[in-house]
């Protein structure tokens, strides 16, 4: 007959629809008491073949390859990665190279899902940790139970203190870090000073935050059905017409597209964006971790950090080709083929494909003298992410056609005209 605690880990299990039957799965098995409790309660639970999964991370000296002997004591197949040397801040280095370990063994189809031991304590000082640090509505989701990353939670609903009793009364020895005992990061701080302050106040706040979270979770999948589909460009007068709640959600699954995930992402952003799209005119930028919020005429662009375009290049006639998301040709035409052409007895020196600088001035066929570039931009709309792309052609003397406009005044075909050169050019896709 199956525990209390092993009952609910199976409910756990099936509620979430964690882990297909029969396919390898991955535990990932530190030695201390919450992993060492996941991979006896997998083994009771399900037929699936358990390969173990151990990051020695070195930090520790003997202390850490004693914690790997004692893991490889405790199952037949197991697999240990040796981080290396950290950089930066240690403990978000290390969650990196974990995850980036297992989701290779994932993709290499080592294992189908990689099971953790994160438990309803650790989903609590979550929950704490992002409320400190100002998270929106889908922060407080905590530690997700199962990750498109294909990392599984199935003690999410079991207590810290409840696996150690479990252990202890049935004998199974387990590791302790002694790292967990240094309040030197916050998550440590929260567990060995904050959560048991707020215990003594209310004896069921693991609980409680549990629920938050569940609640959350629930909400943000619903959120998520709400604005899916959405893309990286959002109309800045739909969004001003959205409930806020939509619209703070509308701009996050705008982040996602454009940027594949929401990392380091948190409410303050959200909020500075959708502060930019209520302005009644003009343009702006809001940085963001990884990217940009760039709004630009009536769109707001959640864009990451890309390639500038391609440097010039000399035309040599006739001349096919793809540049910068566009298709240009360039060949010899009809001197009365219209404002896509030039005089070619007009040009002076050789051609060549360029694009926009922010100086750049230009003489339209039609006009008495030249202005700067970037008010025919503003004449045609051009959004201020496509600018330094926009194809443009220029001799030894300036620009002699931009894309949209046309010829300019000097290089303009005439009644005088005998030889021509036609420009045909369109968009191919998006940079």
């Amino acid at each position: 007959m199956k525990s209390r605690m092993l009952s609910q880990v199976e409910n756990t299990i099936s509620r979430y629809s964690m882990i297909p039957q029969g396919e390898p799965l991955g535990v990932a098995v530190s030695g201390g008491a919450d992993s060492v409790f996941l991979l006896h309660a997998l083994r009771q639970l399900t037929a699936s073949p358990l390969i173990v999964l151990h990051v020695n991370h070195g930090l520790r000296g003997e202390e850490s390859e004693a914690d790997e002997r004692f893991v490889r004591s405790l199952h037949g197949d197991v697999r240990v990665y040796r981080m290396p040397a950290p950089e930066g801040n240690l403990e978000q280095f290390c969650r990196r190279a974990r995850h980036a370990w297992f989701a290779s063994l994932v993709k290499d189809g080592v294992v189908t899902r990689v099971a953790t031991g994160h438990t309803a304590d650790d989903q609590a000082e979550t929950v704490l940790m992002r409320l400190l640090r100002g998270t929106g509505p889908a922060g407080l989701r905590g530690v997700l139970p199962v990750t498109r990353e294909g990392l599984v939670r199935p003690l999410l609903e079991v207590g810290r203190e409840e696996i150690r009793g479990f252990l202890l009364a049935h004998g199974i020895g387990w590791r302790e870090d002694s790292t967990n005992a240094s309040n030197r990061f916050l998550r440590n701080r929260i567990r060995n000073e904050v959560l048991p302050l707020l215990t003594a106040l209310q004896p069921r706040v693991v609980r409680a935050l549990g629920q938050t979270a569940a609640l959350a979770l629930t909400d943000e999948a619903y959120w998520r059905e709400r604005t899916k589909g959405t893309k990286s460009e959002l109309d800045v007068e739909e969004l001003r017409a959205m409930h806020p709640a939509l619209a703070g959600r509308a701009v996050r699954a705008g982040i996602e597209a454009a940027l594949g995930d929401l990392h380091r992402i948190e409410q303050g952003h959200i909020e500075e964006i959708l502060r930019l799209a209520a302005k009644p005119a003009g343009g702006g930028r809001v940085d963001i971790p990884g990217g940009a919020a760039v709004r630009s005429f009536g769109t707001l662009r959640i864009q990451g950090p890309g390639a500038g375009p391609e440097p010039s290049v000399e035309v040599r006639l006739p001349f096919r080709g793809e540049r910068n998301g566009y298709s240009i040709s360039i060949e010899a035409g009809r001197p009365d083929c219209g404002p896509e052409s030039l005089d070619l007895e007009r040009i002076d020196g050789d051609l060549r494909l360029k694009s926009w600088e922010p100086n750049d001035r230009f003489q339209a066929h039609d006009a008495a003298t030249p202005r700067p570039v970037r008010e025919f931009f503003q004449k045609l709309r051009v959004p201020s992410w496509e600018r330094p792309f926009w194809p443009m052609i220029t001799d030894s003397a300036g620009i002699v056609w931009i894309h949209r406009v046309g010829t300019g005044r000097r290089t303009a075909v005439t009644q005088a005209t005998r030889h021509a050169l036609q420009i045909r050019c369109h968009k191919v896709s998006s940079k």
